[in-house]
């Protein structure tokens, strides 16, 4: 039951939710994920999906999961409305874990007849209300909609409190892990019937953290509720026993990111996703330190978007970043180990007092850009062994060829005096070697390709092609920066891919059959993509991930899918 729901689950993500059903998601919802499928069939019809490979592929799955004769052939075979919205929420307390979908429904019969023989001997039919429970997971549906919960106990809570839980074993040999199944089963189905019923706390519409984040344009969009206090009691739950005193019940956002909420749009000409969060005043100052910087000009200077397959830039300030590092330290660590408190913001006290923020930041920025410039075949020489019928070995040099990149990285410097005395130190044991007005750096037998060095222009320049460092040094690199200059300088980060570039770089006679599939599909669809990080805006970080739509596909949907 429980595959055959996840499979539901992917197909009428393809469809939607309905107002009715968002007001059955309790205030305290510490995540919502919603998927608007009107706004899907705008740009595709059930049928067209339905021929689908992908569509395909997930009927068969769903009819080999069950027994039932039902068999699936079409969306609408499940028995869900296709013109309404799909929810999935997640709860946790102090003893269970409540992952929740709700969806509405337009044919009850038709999904009951997805069940499996012993699965519906197992339905409890109360009124108009039906309620399937089952190892992990119980499922409650009537004529209109269905919430399929999945929970998870706490094997800490129960070991604490097992002194109390014993006392209600219903029999002298039920061990705790039974008590908890048991009991966990119970209090799940009490919590689903209550969100089912509208007998739980208040709705998720009067949490205006959620509310002023949804965009109804949106194709899906997710809210997470303080995120950081999530990843904590997700991720560090089973730690606890290592890091917190054991009467610790409360956790910290120790990360300083508070609401992250996002939407994922289907455009015209772009598929696009977009994601923020809110920083907690205790780490905004910090952020806004780490941050206070833009990419110099003087890397546009060597940037040419016409000879470009892909590039990652960052920006941040190194010496605001290390004045920051006890901070830092105390808010990640102490908390989590509050019984060595002292020792850690002592040593980072310490450690910050003998760096010379200052110095450091000059020597190395915080601004730095990778280039990929290109990607191409090369024969390459390697250290192997042959032996003789007394296994005797002898080390021979042999060939073979590699597909190598060829690219640049940039990385900010103002403090070139302490730069030429560290490629001298290198110099003087034979890490590098001078050249004409650069440097080569010594090469391992592991890497297959030549490393160049130099620093000019307040950048240290680092390439695997001995052609753009003699380019660099001689002032011969063209500048065309274009679109991609604003970018880099308003953002903390940017990373841009030209996927159509990249694949009709990529050697053929590297791919397998199979890949050679994959790689047709990717070369005739793919575009340029970017992945955006704004600097803090009050305090706010926006992130963006857009992929451009390809002149020969009809909508941003269609060639979304085309993927699958």
């Amino acid at each position: 039951m429980k595959k055959l729901f996840f499979l539901i689950s992917l197909c009428t993500s393809f469809i939607s939710v309905a107002q009715n059903l968002e007001s059955k998601i309790p205030s305290n919802a510490q995540a919502v994920i919603s998927v608007n499928g009107n706004r899907l069939l705008e740009l595709m019809s059930i049928a067209e999906f339905d021929q689908l490979n992908i569509a395909k592929e997930l009927f068969k799955n769903a009819n080999k999961s069950t027994d039932s004769t039902a068999k699936i052939a079409s969306l609408k075979d499940f028995g869900f409305k296709t013109n309404s919205k799909t929810y999935y929420f997640y709860q946790t307390t102090d003893s269970i874990n409540y992952h929740h979908f709700i969806i509405k429904l337009n044919d009850k019969n038709l999904f009951e007849g997805l069940l499996s023989k012993s699965e519906t001997d197992e339905i409890e039919r109360n009124d108009a209300t039906n309620i399937l429970t089952q190892y992990s997971n119980i499922t409650v549906w009537n004529d209109n909609m269905l919430l399929f919960t999945k929970f998870d106990g706490s094997y800490q809570y129960f070991e604490k409190n097992e002194e109390r839980f014993l006392k209600q074993a219903e029999n002298e040999d039920e061990s705790i892990y039974s008590i908890e199944k048991r009991l966990t089963k119970t209090w799940t189905k009490n919590h689903a019937l209550a969100i089912f019923n509208n007998k739980s706390t208040k709705s998720i519409l009067t949490n205006s953290s959620y509310t002023k984040r949804k965009d109804e344009k949106a194709v899906a969009s997710f809210w997470i509720d303080n995120y950081g206090e999530l990843i904590e009691t997700a991720m560090l739950y089973s730690l606890r026993s290592l890091f917190m005193p054991p009467d610790t019940q409360s956790y910290k956002n120790r990360y300083g990111v508070d609401d992250v909420w996002g939407n994922f749009y289907l455009e015209d000409d772009a598929v696009r996703l977009t994601a923020s969060m809110e920083i907690n005043e205790e780490w905004r100052s910090i952020y806004k330190k780490m941050y206070r910087s833009k990419i110099g000009n003087e890397f546009f200077q060597y940037f040419d978007q016409d000879n470009v397959l892909g590039y990652a830039s960052i920006s941040f300030n190194m010496q605001g970043t290390l004045e920051e590092y006890p901070n830092i330290v105390s808010n990640i660590y102490s908390g989590m180990m509050p019984k060595y408190k002292e020792e850690i913001e002592v040593a980072a006290e310490v450690t910050s007092v003998l760096l010379d923020e200052k110095a450091i930041g000059n020597a190395i920025t915080g601004n730095m850009l990778y280039i990929l410039n290109d990607i191409s075949e090369k024969e390459v020489t390697y250290t192997s062994y042959e032996y003789d019928d007394d296994y005797k070995k002898t080390e021979v040099t042999k060939t073979k060829t590699e597909t190598i990149p060829d690219f640049t990285v940039m990385i900010g410097s103002k403090n070139k005096k302490l730069l030429d005395k560290l490629i001298r130190l290198g110099a003087k044991h034979k890490l590098v070697n001078p050249q004409a007005k650069y440097f080569k750096v010594k090469k391992e037998d592991n890497i297959p390709f030549d490393l160049f060095f130099v620093v000019k222009n307040n950048i240290a320049f680092l390439t695997s092609s001995e052609k753009q460092i003699k380019d660099i040094v001689n002032d011969k690199v063209n500048s065309n920066s274009g679109k991609h200059k604003k970018m880099m300088r308003k953002n903390i980060s940017v990373f841009y891919a030209n996927g159509k570039k990249i694949m009709h770089k990529i050697p053929k006679s590297i791919l397998s059959k199979n890949e050679m599939e994959i790689y047709n599909l990717a070369k005739d669809n793919l575009s340029e993509a970017y992945l955006t990080i704004s600097k803090m805006k009050g305090n706010k970080v926006h992130m963006e991930l857009k992929m451009d739509t390809p002149t020969n596909h009809k909508n941003s949907l269609k060639y979304f899918l085309s993927f699958f």
